[in-house]
C-alpha cells in the first residue's frame, strides 16, 4: 500500500527514480496475491510481501520458516504455555487428574503434523515464486496447511474441554459409573463415617493398626464427610455392653454404625505382594452391607506405604464426592508425618491415646515417636500441645521450638500452627498467633484448630463478636469438644446465657457420648455462679473422663466454688488434692501454685500472715526450687503472694530473678505478671504504678478471668480512698460474665459483694447496698461455723436498711 500510495502522489517518487520499473512490479506482486485461493490467503501482507521478493529470497525465507527444528522449538514452547494454562485450571476448577495426560496425548500428536506442514508450506512458497501454487495442492497435502493445523488444534483441545465438561456434570449428577456417592444420594455431605480397623495379613503384627490411624488422619481433613469420634465410639461401645477399648473390626464397626445412625464404614485390609504391599479399602453401607466403593493401591516398599495410602484416601475421598481441588489442596499425609515406619506407628498409638483423654500416655508415645526420628516435626508439634495444656510450660516451649526449627518439614497449614504455637509457649508474640492462624485459615479455610483457636486469642482483646463467629464456624466442621467449648465461651462473654446452653444442647444432641459436655456444663454453672450444678457437673466429669488433667481441673474448680459459698474446709481438701494429682504427675510448679492459693486462702479469712508464709516457705523448699524448669517456676503467683502478705523484699527479690531468668519470650506469655508487678507496687504504696500494671493485666487479656484486674483495681482505689474509682471497678468485677473466672475469682466475689454493700450504704444508696448484700447471703448462707458471724453482721445491716 505505501508503494502504490508513492506512485500516485504528483512528486516523483525516489524509489521510481532508482528503480523505473517498480510500478510494473507492484502491478505483478499484487496480481500475484489476488490469484491465490482463500485457502491460500492466510496472511496476504505476508503473501505480498513474498509477492515482491526475488524468487530466490523467498525460496530462503520460506526455507528458514518451515524448518523442522524451528518448527518444533517453538510448538514445544507453546506446548509448555498451554500446559501450563491447562495445569492452573486443573487446580483451580478442580478438574480430573486426567486433563494433563489428554493434553499431552494432543500436543504429542500434533507435534509431526506441525513439522509435516512446515515442510510443505516451504515448498508451496518455493512454487508460488515459481508460478506453480496450484500443482502443488493435490490429495493428502492439500490438508496440510497453517490455517488447518492451527483450526484443527483448536478443535481437539475444544473437545477435550467438552469431555471434561462432561465427566464433571456426570460427577456431579450421580450419573454412571463417575457418579459420586454424594451425587446419587448414597452419602449426605458431612455425614459421618467410622473407619474400621483395617485387616492386617502380613507378618508385621503393628501395621494394620498404623494405616488405619494413618488413614483415619488423611480422610479427617476432608471437608464433605466426618469421622465418629473416638470418645463417641467408646460411648456406643459401652451401651453395646462392649469394652470402650475394642478395637473396630468390620463386624463391630457394621454394627455400631447401624445403632448410631452411621451409613456406612470404611474397611480396608493389607497383603504382601513380594517384597511390597497392596492396600484395599471398601466403603461398605451398614444397612445392608453392600460394598459401595472398592479401591486398590500398592507400595513397593515400607518407604512407600505412607504414598500409598495417601493415594488410597483421595481415592476415596473423590469417590465420595469430594471436590478434586480441595482433595489437591490437601498436603500428602507423607509430609506431615515422617519417611520413618516406626516414628510412625508410635504417633499412631499417640494420637489414638490423645483422642481418649490419655494425655501421659499420648505424650509419652508421642516422645518415643521422636527417638526414632529427631526430625519428626508433626510429633513435636503434637507433643508441645500435649505438654501445654496441663501445665508444663518447659517441656512446652522446648517441643514448640523443635517443631518451629522443622517447619520447613510440614505442609503449609501445620507450618503455620508450628509458628503460632511456638510464639504462644516459647517467644511470645500476640500479632505473630494472628497472622499465623490466618494464614493457616486461608491456605484451609476449614482448618478447625486455626478457627478455634484464633477464636479464643480473639476473646483475650474481648472481639467477641468476630470469635463467636470464627468458633461457630468451626462447629460447622466438626464434632471436636474444643471447637464448640470455644463458641459457648464467646457467647458467655458477651452474656448470652441462653444461646451458650442452646450451643451445648446442639453438642450433646450431635455428640451425645462425648464426656467433656461435662466439663462444659461445670464452666457454664460456674460462669452463672450456680454451684450446685457445676459441683454435679464436675462429679460426672470426674468419674467420666480419663486423665490427670481433668482430674486436677475439676479439683482447682471445686474448691474455688467451695470458697466463695464460705466452706473453707471444703475448699483445702480439693487443693490439697490438687497438690498430690500434680506432684504425681511431676508438676512441681503447678503443686508450688496449689501451696500458695492455699496459703492466700488461709490469709484472706483471717490466718496467720507468718504462718501462712512459712508454709509457702516449706513448699519451695520441699519441691527444690532450683530443680524445677524456669519457664514452669511460678514468679508471678509468688510476687503476688509474698507482696500480699508483707514480705516485698522477698517479692522483690523474686521479681528480679524472674527478669534475670525468664527469657522475655516466655514472660510475655504470662498473662499474670501485671497482677504480681501490680501487687508488689500497692505493697510499697506506689498506687499510681500499682494501677497503671492493673490496668495493663486487663488489656493484656486472661482467658481465664477477664474481669478479675478490676478486683484489683478496686482493692487499690479502695486503700487509697477514692471511692466512686472503688466502686465503679468493684461494680464491673461482680457483674461481667466469665466462663472460667471461677478460678480465679473465688478469692475476691463474695467479699466484694459485702464491699460493694458497705459503700453503697455508706453512700446512701440502699437499694443497691441490699442488692449486694443479699448476694453476698445467698453465697454464705451456709458458709462454715467460722464466716457466720460476717454472716449474721451482713443480715443485721440489712434488716436495719430495710427498716429505714
Amino acid at each position: 500500500e505505501s508503494l502504490v500510495h508513492q506512485h500516485m502522489t504528483a512528486e516523483p517518487s525516489p524509489i521510481t527514480n532508482l528503480r523505473p520499473g517498480v510500478p510494473d512490479a507492484i502491478a505483478g506482486a499484487l496480481a500475484r496475491a489476488l490469484a491465490k485461493t482463500p485457502a491460500d490467503r492466510f496472511s496476504p501482507a505476508t503473501q505480498f510481501a513474498e509477492a515482491m521478493m526475488p524468487p530466490v529470497h523467498l525460496a530462503e525465507a520460506a526455507a528458514r520458516r518451515g524448518h523442522p527444528v524451528r518448527v518444533a522449538g517453538l510448538f514445544v514452547l507453546a506446548s509448555v504455555a498451554v500446559l501450563g494454562v491447562v495445569y492452573f485450571l486443573m487446580m483451580q476448577l478442580g478438574l480430573p487428574g486426567w486433563v494433563i495426560p489428554g493434553a499431552v496425548v494432543l500436543l504429542v500428536a500434533g507435534l509431526p503434523i506441525m513439522v509435516v506442514t512446515g515442510q510443505l508450506e516451504t515448498r508451496r512458497a518455493v512454487a508460488r515464486s515459481k508460478g506453480e501454487a496450484q500443482s502443488q495442492q493435490r490429495g493428502l497435502q492439500a490438508l496440510f496447511t497453517w490455517r488447518r493445523a492451527t483450526l484443527g488444534g483448536v478443535l481437539a483441545f475444544a473437545g477435550l474441554g467438552l469431555v471434561t465438561v462432561a465427566y464433571g456434570a456426570m460427577r456431579v449428577l450421580g450419573i454412571g459409573s463417575v457418579g459420586t456417592l454424594m451425587a446419587i444420594g448414597v452419602l449426605d455431605e458431612r455425614g459421618q463415617l467410622i473407619v474400621a480397623e483395617f485387616e492386617n495379613g502380613t507378618s508385621d503384627s503393628t501395621l494394620g493398626s498404623t494405616v488405619t490411624e494413618a488413614f483415619r488422619i488423611d480422610l479427617a481433613q476432608s471437608p464433605v464427610v466426618s469421622l465418629m469420634q473416638d470418645r463417641a465410639i467408646s460411648g456406643a461401645l459401652a451401651r453395646m455392653e462392649r469394652d470402650p477399648g475394642t478395637v473396630l473390626d468390620v463386624a463391630t464397626a457394621l454394627e455400631l454404625a447401624e445403632r448410631e445412625g452411621v451409613r456406612a464404614v470404611v474397611a480396608g485390609e493389607i497383603r504382601t505382594l513380594g517384597s511390597g504391599f497392596v492396600f484395599a479399602a471398601r466403603l461398605v453401607s451398614s444397612g445392608d452391607g453392600q460394598e459401595l466403593v472398592a479401591l486398590r493401591e500398592s507400595a513397593a516398599d515400607e518407604g512407600e506405604i505412607i504414598a500409598a495410602v495417601d493415594r488410597l484416601s483421595a481415592k476415596l475421598r473423590e469417590r465420595i464426592g469430594e471436590s478434586l481441588r480441595t482433595i489437591r489442596s490437601t498436603e500428602p499425609l507423607k509430609q506431615v508425618t515422617t519417611g520413618s515406619i516406626e516414628a510412625l506407628r508410635k504417633y499412631s498409638e499417640a494420637h489414638r491415646a490423645e483422642s481418649i483423654g490419655a494425655v501421659e500416655r499420648a505424650a509419652a508415645l508421642y516422645r518415643e515417636a521422636i527417638a526414632r526420628d529427631s526430625l519428626f516435626a508433626m510429633a513435636h508439634r503434637k507433643l508441645a500441645v500435649q505438654l501445654f495444656n496441663v501445665g508444663d510450660r518447659a517441656g512446652a516451649a522446648l517441643a514448640a521450638t523443635a517443631s518451629y526449627r522443622l517447619r520447613d518439614r510440614l505442609p503449609a497449614h501445620e507450618r503455620h500452627h508450628a509458628v503460632a504455637f511456638y510464639h504462644l509457649t516459647a517467644n511470645w508474640d500476640y500479632d505473630a498467633m494472628l497472622r499465623a492462624y490466618r494464614a493457616a485459615l486461608e491456605t484451609n479455610p476449614t482448618d478447625e484448630s486455626a478457627l478455634n483457636n484464633l477464636s479464643f486469642l480473639l476473646q483475650w482483646t474481648r472481639r467477641f463478636a468476630e470469635a463467636e463467629s470464627l468458633a461457630f464456624r468451626g462447629t460447622q466442621v466438626t464434632d471436636a469438644s474444643v471447637v464448640w467449648e470455644t463458641l459457648i465461651q464467646a457467647q458467655v462473654n458477651q452474656g448470652q446465657f441462653d444461646r451458650a446452653y442452646e450451643t451445648l444442647a446442639r453438642f450433646r444432641e450431635k455428640v451425645p457420648s462425648n464426656p467433656h459436655a461435662f466439663f462444659i456444663e461445670q464452666s457454664l454453672a460456674a460462669a452463672r455462679r450456680h454451684w450446685d450444678a457445676m459441683e454435679a457437673a464436675s462429679e460426672s466429669l470426674r468419674v467420666s473422663e480419663p486423665g490427670y488433667f481433668m482430674a486436677y481441673y475439676s479439683e482447682l474448680t471445686q474448691g474455688a466454688a467451695a470458697e466463695v459459698r464460705g466452706k473453707l474446709a471444703t475448699a483445702r481438701r480439693h487443693l490439697v488434692r490438687y497438690r498430690a494429682i500434680v506432684e504425681e504427675a511431676g508438676l512441681p510448679g503447678r503443686s508450688l501454685i496449689g501451696a500458695i492459693r492455699l496459703g492466700l486462702l488461709e490469709l484472706r479469712y483471717g490466718g496467720d500472715p507468718t504462718a501462712v508464709e512459712q508454709s509457702v516457705d516449706r513448699a519451695v523448699d520441699e519441691l527444690s526450687w532450683s530443680s524445677i524448669p524456669v519457664p514452669d517456676r511460678p514468679y508471678p503467683e509468688l510476687i503476688y503472694f509474698y507482696s500480699e502478705v508483707g514480705r516485698r523484699a522477698r517479692a522483690a527479690r523474686f521479681l528480679e530473678e524472674y527478669e534475670a531468668t525468664v527469657p522475655a519470650g516466655v514472660r510475655g506469655g504470662h498473662v499474670f505478671r501485671d497482677g504480681g508487678l501490680g501487687a508488689l507496687a500497692r505493697a510499697e504504696d506506689r498506687h499510681q504504678d500499682a494501677i497503671a500494671a492493673f490496668r495493663a493485666w486487663y488489656e493484656a487479656g486472661d482467658d481465664e478471668c477477664p474481669h478479675c484486674p478490676w478486683y484489683e483495681l478496686g482493692a487499690t482505689y479502695d486503700r487509697v480512698g477514692e471511692v466512686d474509682s472503688a466502686v465503679a471497678s468493684y461494680a464491673r468485677a461482680v457483674d461481667v460474665p466469665s466462663y472460667l473466672g471461677v478460678l480465679k475469682e473465688h478469692g475476691f466475689l463474695t467479699p466484694t459483694h459485702r464491699r460493694l454493700g458497705e459503700l453503697y450504704e455508706a453512700r446512701g444508696e440502699r437499694e443497691k447496698a441490699v442488692e449486694h448484700y443479699n448476694k453476698f447471703l445467698d453465697f454464705w448462707q451456709d458458709a462454715d461455723a467460722e464466716l457466720q458471724p460476717q454472716v449474721r453482721d451482713v443480715r443485721e445491716r440489712v434488716g436495719r436498711l430495710v427498716a429505714n
